[in-house]
């Protein structure tokens, strides 16, 4: 055999080898143990990964939060400046409940509402108020048009003390704009001052 015949060949086999690996680790992949062995072992950050840990730390969930959450009540059950719910003062002295206002599990409700474009996954909320005093039954409900409402855990009563973590929503997985507290049944107090309110959340 003549000598560039043979590197010709040799040229011919290296060349054949290199556009075959990539085509064969494609295949590999494309099974169902190397695609599950390949997103196990995906380098961090890549192919549009990632999530988020629900946190009172991220943005929304506690201080002053008055630019990006807008508080609005049904029923008339706070009086006063209801943004103190979310104004970061922890404060005494601005809002309260309005006394004896009966919880119709309709009308009676206090919004949260994030602000166009933006969401939130809340899966815990922290209450404060200026003493134990009860406020009645209430019910979480989330929504992303502020009209169909969705219930989110059980209902559970409001108050009883003066820093009260609310575990009802720990199993919310879903996105909303909306928040509110429905007021079920019972009545309001207005013994305690209403300090603010505080979610462990993801914010978008």
């Amino acid at each position: 055999m003549k000598p560039s015949s043979l590197h010709s060949r040799l040229a011919i086999v290296i060349l054949a080898s290199i556009l075959w690996l990539p085509s064969f680790k494609a295949q590999t992949i494309l099974t169902a143990g190397g695609l599950s062995a390949y997103i196990a072992n995906a380098p961090a950050g890549g192919g549009g990964g990632g999530g988020c840990t629900a946190s009172y730390s991220n943005t929304g969930g506690q201080g002053n939060r008055s630019a990006i959450i807008t508080v609005t009540q049904g029923g008339g059950v706070v009086n006063n400046s209801i943004s103190h719910f979310v104004d970061g003062s922890y404060s005494d002295g601005t809002a309260f409940w309005n006394n004896a206002v009966a919880l119709d599990g309709s009308t009676t409700w206090v919004r949260f509402d994030f602000g166009s474009g933006h969401t939130a996954t809340i899966t815990e909320a922290t209450y404060y108020q200026s003493t134990s005093t009860a406020e009645g039954t209430w019910q979480w409900q989330g929504s992303n048009d502020a009209s169909a409402w969705t219930n989110i855990g059980s209902t559970f009563t409001l108050g009883g003390a003066t820093t009260q973590v609310i575990t009802t929503v720990a199993g919310n997985t879903t996105s909303y704009r909306y928040y509110r507290l429905l007021g079920i049944s019972g009545t309001t107090s207005f013994t305690p001052w209403i300090r603010g309110i505080d979610f462990k959340l993801c914010y978008t």
